[in-house]
């Protein structure tokens, strides 16, 4: 169990690796099925389409740049879900995959 808030990358830690799940959930909204893509504890802008191959597409490119610049300006990172916690947080996910940058 973590005892904090955040995660190892910090400004001292800056050159470790960092892992973040990709999240998309199924969202049924009047007969239209639409894909929500997010990165859970970043706030960074949600990828929403029809199709979830754009979404997983865009939402790997956007994490990776997103947190390419965390690491570059030493900002502290949240704590990141495991994917069990991920399905009981949100149980309409439809795919989970971590990211590893350096």
């Amino acid at each position: 169990m973590r005892e904090t808030a955040h995660g190892l990358a910090n400004s001292l830690l800056a050159s470790k690796e960092v892992k973040a799940p990709l999240v998309v959930v199924k969202k049924v909204d009047k007969n239209e099925v639409k894909y929500v893509g997010f990165v859970p504890g970043l706030l960074m802008q949600d990828i929403e389409n029809k199709d979830m191959e754009v979404v997983k597409e865009k939402l790997t490119e956007s994490a990776k740049s997103f947190i390419s610049k965390m690491l570059k300006e030493d900002t502290p990172f949240p704590f990141f879900p495991s994917k069990d916690e991920i399905m009981v947080d949100y149980p309409d996910t439809v795919f989970i995959k971590y990211i590893k940058i350096k």
